[in-house]
C-alpha cells in the first residue's frame, strides 16, 4: 500500500520540479521588470496620472481574460485532454482569439475613454493594444508549445515578452532627464543623444505595442517551422469560440473580481485612494510571483483523465494546495517583516500605500486555498460548475465593492476583496468534494456493471 502511495505521488508530481523552476525564472523577470517599472514610474508620475495608468490595466484584465488567455487554456485543455488534431485546432482557435481581441480593444478603449481622464486618446490606445493585441497570439501560440513539448518551452516563449519590456524601459530609463537628477547612477551614464522627459506613458505603450507585434509574427513563423503546423485565418471558429468559454468566462470573472476594486475606486473620485491602493497592490502581486509559478506548472496535472480511480482529483487538490499555502503563508510573512525596509520602493507621493500593504497580505494564502480546487473542478470535467462558481464570486465581489468603497475608500476595497477570495475559497471546496463524491459513485457503478457482465 505504501509504495503504490509513493509511486501514485511520483507521478503526479514527475516534472514539477522542472516545470516550477521554468515557472519561477519566468515569473522572476516578470517581477524584476514589475519593480523596474513600479520604481520608476512613481518618481515621474504623480498620483493622479499613476491611478490613471492603472486604471486602465485594470480594465483590460479581465477583457484580456475573456479574449485570449482563457482560449490559451481551452487550446491547452483540447490538445492535452481532448486530443483535437494540431493544425486545425492552432488556425482556429487564432482566428477567434484575434477576432475577440479586436472586439475586446474597442470594449477597453470606450470604458477607459469614460472612467480616466488623466491619459489621453493615444496613451490609452496603445496601452491597451500592447495589452490587448500585442500580446493576444504570444499567448494562443504558448498554449499550442506547451500542449507539444511542455512547460518549460512555453516558459521561454513567455521569456521573449520579459525581454522587449525590460529593452524597452531600461531605455527610457536612461535616457529620461527627470530620473537623471534623482538618482546619481543614471546621471552617469553618457548617450549620444540629449536626454529628455522620455519615460512617459505613450512612449511606453507605443514601443511595448511594436515590440508585441513584431515578436508574435516571428513566433508564429517559427512554430510553424518548427512543428510543421502551416497557421491560417479563418471563419470557421464557431467551436473555438465555444470551448474558449467555459474559461474565458471564469478568467474574465475572476479578473473582474480582482481589479473591479481599482476601477470602482477610480469612478467614485477616490483618485488618490486608487494611486495609493494601486501601488500597494502591486506589492501583493509581487508575493503572489511563487504561488502563481507553481499554480502554473500545476494546472497541465489536473487534465490527465482519473482512469477510473477514486478521489483523484480532490488527493491532488490537497496535496497541491498543501504546497501551495504553505509558501503562500510564508511570502506573507517575509513581506510583513520586510516591508519597514523596503519603504525606498515608494516614491514620496506613494509612502502611504505602505500602510495598506499589510491589510492585503492575508489575500495571498486566500488565493492559494481556491486555486488547486478549481483546478481539480476542471479535471473532474465540471467547467460548467467552475464557470458559474467563478461567476457568482464576481457578482459577490462588485455588489462588495459598490456597498463599501463609496463610503470608505481603500479600507472598503480591501475588505471586499478580502471577503469575495473567502467565499470563493469556501465554494471551491465545497463543489470539489461534492462532484468528487459524484464521480466516485460512478466509478463504483461501473464496477459493478462490470462484474455483473463476467457474471
Amino acid at each position: 500500500m505504501m509504495r503504490s502511495n509513493l509511486k501514485r505521488v511520483r507521478g503526479l508530481t514527475n516534472g514539477l520540479a522542472g516545470d516550477t523552476i521554468w515557472a519561477g525564472v519566468r515569473d522572476f523577470s516578470t517581477l524584476v521588470v514589475t519593480l523596474l517599472s513600479f520604481f520608476m514610474l512613481q518618481r515621474v508620475l504623480d498620483r493622479e496620472t499613476y491611478a490613471g495608468y492603472i486604471t486602465v490595466f485594470a480594465i483590460s484584465a479581465p477583457l484580456g481574460a475573456l479574449s485570449f488567455h482563457g482560449p490559451g487554456l481551452a487550446l491547452l485543455t483540447s490538445l492535452v485532454r481532448d486530443r483535437l488534431g494540431p493544425k486545425r485546432t492552432l488556425s482556429e482557435f487564432l482566428s477567434s482569439v484575434l477576432a475577440t481581441s479586436s472586439v475586446a480593444m474597442l470594449v477597453g478603449l470606450a470604458l477607459s475613454l469614460i472612467i480616466v481622464d488623466d491619459l489621453n486618446f493615444g496613451e490609452i490606445f496603445f496601452l491597451l493594444g500592447s495589452e490587448l493585441l500585442g500580446s493576444a497570439s504570444i499567448v494562443i501560440i504558448g498554449a499550442f508549445v506547451h500542449a507539444k513539448t511542455g512547460f518549460a518551452s512555453m516558459a521561454r516563449l513567455h521569456l521573449g515578452i520579459l525581454v522587449i519590456r525590460f529593452v524597452v524601459l531600461s531605455i527610457l530609463v536612461v535616457s529620461d532627464s527627470r530620473l537623471s537628477e534623482q538618482i546619481g547612477l543614471l546621471d552617469s551614464i553618457q548617450l549620444p543623444y540629449e536626454k529628455g522627459e522620455s519615460l512617459t506613458i505613450l512612449n511606453i505603450g507605443v514601443a511595448y505595442f511594436v515590440g508585441f507585434i513584431l515578436y508574435s509574427f516571428l513566433a508564429l513563423k517559427y512554430v510553424e517551422r518548427k512543428y510543421e503546423v502551416p497557421v491560417s485565418l479563418n471563419t470557421a471558429v464557431t467551436g473555438a469560440f465555444k470551448k474558449s468559454l467555459s474559461f474565458s468566462i471564469p478568467m474574465g470573472a475572476d479578473q473582474l473580481k480582482t481589479n473591479g476594486d481599482k476601477v470602482i475606486l477610480r469612478s467614485f473620485g477616490f483618485v488618490g485612494d486608487t494611486g495609493l491602493y494601486g501601488a500597494a497592490y502591486r506589492v501583493i502581486l509581487l508575493g503572489m510571483a511563487p504561488l502563481r509559478a507553481v499554480n502554473a506548472a500545476v494546472f497541465e496535472r489536473f487534465l490527465p483523465q482519473d482512469d477510473a480511480e477514486q478521489g483523484v482529483h480532490l488527493q491532488r487538490s490537497i496535496k497541491f494546495t498543501v504546497l501551495t499555502t504553505a509558501v503562500s503563508v510564508l511570502v506573507a510573512i517575509v513581506i510583513f517583516f520586510a516591508l519597514p525596509f523596503i519603504d525606498f520602493l515608494f516614491g514620496e507621493d506613494f509612502i502611504e500605500a505602505t500602510e495598506i500593504v499589510p491589510w492585503l497580505l492575508p489575500l495571498i494564502p486566500l488565493i492559494a486555498l481556491s486555486n488547486t480546487p478549481l483546478n481539480g473542478l476542471v479535471g473532474l470535467g465540471r467547467d460548467k460548475e467552475r464557470t458559474w462558481l467563478y461567476i457568482a464570486a464576481a457578482i459577490f465581489s462588485l455588489v462588495s465593492y459598490f456597498a463599501l468603497i463609496p463610503p470608505f475608500g481603500w479600507p472598503g476595497a480591501v475588505a471586499g476583496t478580502l471577503l469575495s477570495e473567502t467565499v470563493l475559497g469556501i465554494f471551491s471546496w465545497i463543489l470539489l468534494v461534492r462532484y468528487q463524491k459524484h464521480r466516485n459513485s460512478e466509478i463504483s457503478e461501473e464496477d459493478d456493471n462490470q462484474v455483473v457482465s463476467h457474471v
